[in-house]
């Protein structure tokens, strides 16, 4: 759902179509239900409210994103009541929160205090692991030393090093260009920040060291690394038909 709810906002964006407030409400619920499914996924709003603003009047911008806002709340609303009192047969807003946020009792109950500079190594990690499952390996390797003995890791290994290597052209082809893909592209990369951003600061309460978690922030850093290339390609078929 929260693919769609990127696309379809992006898309009318890079288009200039317009915007109408029941287009704003449409998104917003498929944002609903989204969040239904994966209670973070409210998160995602605040993607979707810098696919609203950035590059647009400030008003309009405000606007639709107060109403993205509202009606998000209202259908959230809506459906956890209709489900819990309605389907589940709950009786109380309590019992509905302790339905739908059941998972905040464990985090909570199992809370270990650590210092932010462990947090931060904690999400790096578990964001790069999401994203390269050889980063995992790379991990076991430097810590077990004999691990290097076995081809199947050599292999893993050797893969991953090339494509942190790939990564990091691609991150220098987005630095490289980086006023063109402002120009060009600033819309979705505001929006693939705010994505990759928001998420871990969740996260890192919400077991930082879960690698599933982060699937959900792979879309955005993908975005991300291949700005810079399409940005260039587009430049460089500019001046071929020039």
């Amino acid at each position: 759902f929260v693919l769609l709810v990127f696309y379809l906002l992006l898309r009318r964006r890079m288009l200039d179509a317009p915007i109408t407030p029941a287009f704003v409400c449409g998104v917003a619920l498929l944002n609903v239900a989204a969040g239904f499914f994966h209670q973070e996924h409210f998160l995602f709003g605040l993607s979707a409210v810098a696919l609203l603003m950035v590059g647009r009047p400030w008003r309009q911008g405000a606007r639709d994103a107060a109403l993205y806002t509202g009606a998000g709340i209202a259908g959230s609303v809506a459906v956890l009541l209709t489900m819990g009192a309605g389907v589940l047969g709950l009786r109380s807003l309590d019992a509905i929160r302790r339905w739908y946020f059941w998972q905040l009792d464990r985090p909570l109950g199992e809370f270990v205090a650590e210092s932010p500079l462990v947090v931060g190594a904690r999400l790096i990690k578990g964001q790069l692991t999401a994203w390269l499952f050889g980063t995992q390996v790379l991990a076991d390797a430097l810590r077990r030393a004999e691990l290097l003995r076995s081809p199947r890791v050599l292999v893993f290994s050797a893969l991953t090093l090339a494509a942190y290597a790939a990564a990091a052209v691609l991150l220098w082809w987005l630095w490289r260009h980086r006023r063109e893909v402002a120009e060009r592209f600033g819309v979705p990369l505001a929006a693939a920040a705010v994505w990759l951003v928001s998420y871990p600061l969740l996260l890192g309460w919400y077991f930082p060291a879960v690698t599933e978690y982060y699937l959900k922030t792979l879309p955005p850093l993908v975005l991300l690394l291949v700005l810079g290339a399409i940005s260039a390609e587009r430049q460089a078929l500019s001046r071929g038909l020039s």
